[in-house]
């Protein structure tokens, strides 16, 4: 059985954007969570233009960490996001993700989810992971993508 993971999170007030342009005020409490709650039922349901509708024509997504499981690892736009989730969750089968947590400060949220599932291979693995999320223009503009634990590496 795997370990519940430890997160710490270290943040300094954002004050600017990643293009040096001034932060907007960060979205009301309970937004980011919406939006992601939005993308992940569309996703559940395999409709794309509701998930592309909650994401920034600049979106960027990004699992850093190398895992064969995942095709696409970076992906920049609203078109290349849709399309690597797309492709990235073909890559597994009988996936369920069951939250775990969400914190969102200012324009930033992270969302703890522990995943279980069966490789397109038929084998079943079990892992911990979380994402982190920000907001520009009331829309999701970044995913990163990490896993903490998995049982199934190959």
């Amino acid at each position: 059985m795997l370990e519940r993971p430890t997160l710490a999170l270290l943040t300094d007030e954002i004050l600017t954007t990643h293009d040096g342009k001034e932060a907007a005020p960060p979205p009301p409490p309970g937004v980011i969570s919406g939006l992601v709650m939005r993308l992940m039922h569309a996703m559940s349901l395999e409709d794309w233009d509701a998930a592309a509708e909650v994401l920034h024509p600049d979106c960027e997504f990004s699992i850093p960490a190398t895992h064969v499981l995942f095709p696409a690892r970076r992906a920049v736009g609203r078109a290349a996001v849709v399309d690597a989730v797309r492709r990235n969750l073909a890559m597994v089968k009988d996936q369920e993700n069951r939250l775990e947590q969400f914190v969102e400060e200012g324009s930033t949220g992270i969302m703890v989810v522990r995943e279980l599932g069966k490789t397109t291979k038929g084998l079943p693995y079990q892992g911990w992971g979380f994402f982190i999320f920000t907001v520009e223009d009331g829309l999701l503009r970044s995913m990163r993508e990490f896993t903490v634990a998995s049982n199934q590496d190959d």
